[in-house]
């Protein structure tokens, strides 16, 4: 059965989106493999997932005139298209425009190739509204047309535009874990992230995919900062897909969303045959695997006891 594609919209200093989709192309066997599998089946009252894999693109731009024109970002969605991406990435500002609407000539180009290659495209270009100018994510569905939109909500001191005023929160660690409760599999944010705090962002990152369990997808710019990249981070905290040194280009990464996942270990143990290498050192039982931790993580929130600390 088709599900439907859920976005849930968000953007901090980096433009972010949240979502949980339909099911990718061609996977409907493997979908139903991972259904039947003992160790990861679900209670019977839990929601059924909706997929089992999906293809995700990350496009790398240059931050100049010529890396961020209409014509590199048709060729890096054509390469996205020829590999079979569900859903590609684009970074902030991904053409140099000094604003348009949306839809506008450039966000109608971009979601042609969305529907030329049946794929969903994530962009972000500057979108002019009367006398506001804005920097605005944008999704194209599969079908060309555009899915929605969000205006960038915060901003740096010395930067010039205008923002959105829907978010309903306002830090920017608040805006990740507010879409891990909602259960969100991948947030893909759209950033400028750039310098030698790269190491830390990719900590950062890290982190905040364990802790929301779900896989995080960022699109930057090349700098000459070595680890500054654009990369996919899934739940278990590691880097599974990275863009090359200062590249102009695409990186791709194919996702499990049911089983790309960290294990949670039970206390119901069962009998284990020590065999194969070294059996002399393997315990004769062990502990049940579940891959439920998302579900168990937000079964155990307490929310009426998170409030903000506050003086007396």
């Amino acid at each position: 059965m088709k599900r439907t594609l859920l976005l849930l919209f968000c953007l901090l200093l980096p433009r972010t989106y949240a979502f949980s989709a339909e099911p990718a192309k061609d996977v409907a066997a493997d979908t139903r493999a991972a259904t039947e599998r003992e160790d990861n089946r679900a209670p019977a009252d839990a929601p059924q997932r909706r997929f089992a894999r999906v293809i995700a693109s990350v496009v790398t731009l240059p931050w100049s005139d010529e890396g961020r024109s209409l014509d590199t970002v048709r060729d890096r969605l054509n390469e996205a298209g020829a590999r079979g991406s569900d859903i590609v990435c684009l970074p902030m500002e991904c053409v140099h425009t000094e604003g348009e609407a949306i839809p506008g000539p450039l966000s109608t180009a971009i979601a042609a190739k969305a529907r030329a290659h049946d794929m969903y495209v994530i962009g972000n270009l500057r979108e002019t509204e009367g006398d506001k100018t804005y920097v605005t994510s944008f999704l194209c569905g599969r079908d060309g047309q555009l899915v929605g939109k969000y205006r960038k909500s915060h901003k740096m001191p010395d930067e010039a535009m205008d923002l959105g005023d829907d978010l309903p929160v306002n830090a920017h660690v608040e805006i990740d874990r507010a879409y891990g409760v909602q259960g969100v599999d991948v947030l893909f944010d759209l950033t400028q992230d750039w310098g030698p705090d790269a190491i830390h962002r990719n900590v950062r990152n890290i982190s905040r995919a364990m802790d929301g369990q779900f896989f995080r997808v960022e699109a930057t710019h090349a700098t000459s900062e070595v680890q500054h990249r654009s990369h996919v981070v899934e739940p278990t905290g590691t880097i599974v897909a990275q863009s090359q040194y200062m590249s102009n280009g695409l990186v791709s990464a194919v996702i499990d969303l049911d089983n790309d996942r960290p294990r949670r270990f039970t206390r119901q143990w069962r009998a284990h045959e020590p065999a194969g290498y070294l059996p002399e050192y393997q315990f004769t039982q062990l502990p049940r695997m579940e891959n439920d931790l998302q579900r168990m993580i937000l079964a155990q929130r307490r929310p009426e006891l998170y409030q903000v600390f506050a003086p007396q």
